[in-house]
């Protein structure tokens, strides 16, 4: 549930709730209902039933941007629970579980309603464990005055919290009274330049996910629990931080980071024998001293995008990564830049290292804006895709591919295209490769360029069961599908 300043507005007074959520004439007892009221199937359901149903109209893990556009959809076409008749009134309010997730933004400032509204809620959620988002833009004296009344009140449920997110770019957070005081706190977002006690979440038995740490909150919150952490993702961190916090953390599982150019340094080797998500993007130089310092035999899902990529043949690096590693990677997901320095044959060499390869996504951003891809030829990438019978014995690449998604490359040739296709659909099930679930291609400038041949063989494999999906660019950030199925 979102709460704003005007947040009164969804938190009628019982007088005012009385004259909105009652659907009919109040009775003293259920016997004086109407036939009709008493035939009717919602009145027959029993409260304990009615009660998880509620349950499942709350926001659950939804990013934020979605949630506002419920909110606003809710203000202004859907009724919630409590103001549609008095008996979901009285059921909702008797369930805890539909007041324990809290969302409050403080736009002005006088937050005086928000603050009440979210000492209502807490008291509303009982002992359920609470999922809280705290969220201000604002500053000086007023915001800071509404922030420190809204800390209050929440932290003192601290002993309640299950996730909590903070978020107050240009204010004082003073989180004192949290430390030894959140049993149940399992994952930490953290957007808190001026913070205190740099040690607030040390003592945290359950913390297992922290996410948005950059240079500033590892220096503000340098006394996590790194030792039980498994989920982390860092912005804005140099090559050091990130090899330092990960050399702090022998249980890591998911790892993700936003790497920035920085000089090589000498770092110590890492065996991390539990990671097994790794996602990173760079903007720079010099990523290949990363990957050389690492070896990740539980390695299964990585995922990479340069931002500027300068020349450095990353994928030679991350090849000899795996091959250290003897790991079997299931999931690549890659995103090349303009000026990507990872020649081909690196690229194919690096389909063929990952004989348990089910899913591969190959991302060209520069197209997707420009209409050029650059340097690079990718049909030999699609003919490296391709389970060719001259092959013979194997080894075939990617011989367990299930995924394949690719975006428009400049000098895409249909012909080739399908044939890959085909080479992976229409394959022999006792065979050495799996057949394909689902092909996808992006940015494609224009439909015509799947001729009639073209377009008959995609419409035999669509019909025999084949998930496609081709994506034409149809005006600047709209796309259509071409449906072979008609």
């Amino acid at each position: 549930m979102l709460l704003h300043d005007d947040v009164h507005q969804d938190m009628p007074s019982e007088s005012a709730a009385e004259s909105i959520c009652t659907d009919r004439p109040r009775t003293s007892n259920a016997d004086n209902r109407s036939p009709v009221e008493f035939s009717s199937p919602v009145q027959t359901i029993p409260a304990e039933i009615f009660a998880e149903i509620l349950s499942y109209l709350g926001p659950g893990h939804l990013d934020d941007d979605i949630q506002v556009i419920l909110h606003t959809c809710a203000r202004a076409a859907i009724l919630p629970p409590t103001h549609v008749c008095q008996r979901w009134r009285q059921i909702a309010l008797s369930t805890p579980s539909l007041w324990n997730r809290i969302t409050v933004y403080l736009h002005y400032s006088d937050n005086t309603k928000a603050v009440e509204c979210a000492e209502t809620w807490l008291a509303r959620g009982g002992d359920c464990p609470l999922f809280v988002k705290l969220l201000c833009r604002g500053q000086g004296v007023e915001h800071q005055s509404g922030w420190d009344a809204l800390l209050a009140t929440v932290i003192g449920h601290s002993c309640r919290w299950r996730e909590a997110s903070f978020g107050a770019p240009h204010l004082n957070t003073d989180l004192t009274r949290i430390r030894n005081r959140i049993p149940l706190l399992q994952t930490l977002r953290l957007a808190l330049p001026r913070v205190h006690p740099p040690n607030a979440f040390e003592a945290a038995p359950m913390l297992r996910s922290v996410v948005d740490l950059n240079s500033q909150s590892l220096r503000n919150f340098s006394e996590l629990p790194w030792n039980q952490l498994t989920d982390v993702t860092a912005n804005c961190c140099s090559f050091t931080q990130a090899h330092s916090m990960l050399q702090i953390m022998p249980r890591i599982v998911t790892f993700t980071a936003e790497l920035k150019s920085s000089r090589p340094a000498s770092m110590a080797f890492l065996r991390l024998s539990h990671l097994r998500n790794l996602t990173l993007s760079y903007d720079g130089i010099s990523i290949d001293c990363f990957f050389n310092f690492l070896e990740l035999p539980s390695l299964t899902n990585f995922s990479f995008s340069e931002e500027s990529g300068l020349g450095i043949t990353w994928s030679t690096s991350l090849i000899s990564l795996i091959h250290r590693s003897s790991c079997d990677i299931a999931t690549l997901d890659l995103t090349l830049s303009r000026n990507s320095g990872s020649m081909l044959p690196n690229l194919n060499e690096l389909i063929r290292v990952t004989p348990k390869l089910k899913t591969l996504d190959i991302h060209n951003a520069f197209y997707a804006f420009s209409g050029r891809r650059g340097f690079q030829e990718y049909s030999r990438l699609v003919q490296a895709l391709t389970a060719s019978p001259a092959c013979g014995a194997g080894p075939y690449p990617a011989p367990e591919l299930q995924n394949l998604f690719l975006d428009y490359w400049e000098d895409f040739q249909v012909g080739l295209f399908v044939d890959m296709v085909e080479s992976r659909w229409r394959v022999d099930l006792s065979g050495p490769v799996k057949r394909i679930d689902s092909i996808g291609l992006r940015h494609v400038p224009d439909a015509a360029i799947f001729d009639a041949v073209a377009m008959g063989r995609m419409r035999e494999f669509v019909a025999e069961g084949l998930s496609v999906r081709v994506q034409v660019v149809s005006g600047k950030g709209r796309y259509k599908l071409i449906l072979f199925d008609e």
